[in-house]
């Protein structure tokens, strides 16, 4: 036999540092059942300014940083191709380093992505 009960969801916000008496009165009512999130957590980082892109830049083609940048901004390889007025495919093959990045479509990426063109020419 299977007995299921559900609660209703009660979702508090607070801004600043929660006191300890509140956290203490809902694990008091609410047992295992609290869950204490932080929202700065789900803020969106920019890939590019992080110590960990900085480290590896040095390493990265200009395929990975195209596919980098791309996927940093949320764009798929459609809207970025709309952008630059190329084919889905085109991107697709420059990301996979099939296609070489041309110095007017370095350009054009730099200008699209506040970089420096050196990043998608070798």
């Amino acid at each position: 036999m299977l007995a299921v009960v559900k609660m209703p969801h009660i979702e508090i916000r607070t801004k600043g540092e929660i006191p300890r008496e509140l956290v203490s009165f809902l694990k008091s009512e609410y047992g295992d059942q609290i869950e204490i999130t932080d929202d700065q957590e789900d803020e969106r980082v920019d890939i590019l300014k992080t110590e960990w892109f900085q480290d590896r830049s040095n390493d990265c083609t200009p395929s990975e940083h195209l596919r980098l940048s791309r996927m940093d901004e949320g764009w798929t390889q459609k809207q970025l191709g709309e952008k630059l007025g190329k084919s889905r495919q085109y991107i697709s093959d420059m990301e996979n380093s099939r296609k070489t990045i041309s110095k007017k479509v370095g350009l054009q990426l730099a200008t699209l992505f506040g970089v420096g063109i050196d990043c998608f020419i070798q």
